[in-house]
């Protein structure tokens, strides 16, 4: 789920300089980190821990926004996917 293409996607296109996250540090077992994003980059952001205030490269599938209503977005992504399969049914 965490390394989904859809959701990597999405968090890239929400994600801004300054923005408060969670994500996964070195213990994927552990609590999630909190930190703050301070470069977004090709592949990763680079986010400043909360604790330590050192910078840390984190892949986008590890990051875990904050206040982020993931429903609408699902609700949204269903009803294109069932727009694309009638159109697919109607083209055979």
């Amino acid at each position: 789920m965490l390394d989904d293409p859809r959701r990597i996607l999405e968090i890239r296109q929400r994600l801004h300089l300054g923005m408060a996250v969670n994500y996964i540090g070195d213990n994927p077992f552990g609590p999630p980190v909190k930190g703050i994003i301070v470069e977004l980059r090709q592949t990763q952001a680079v986010v400043q821990d909360g604790a330590t205030r050192r910078r840390w490269g984190v892949l986008y599938a590890a990051i875990i926004p904050e206040n982020v209503d993931w429903s609408v977005s699902r609700r949204i992504d269903t009803a294109a996917e069932n727009a694309a399969r009638r159109v697919l049914r109607c083209d055979r």
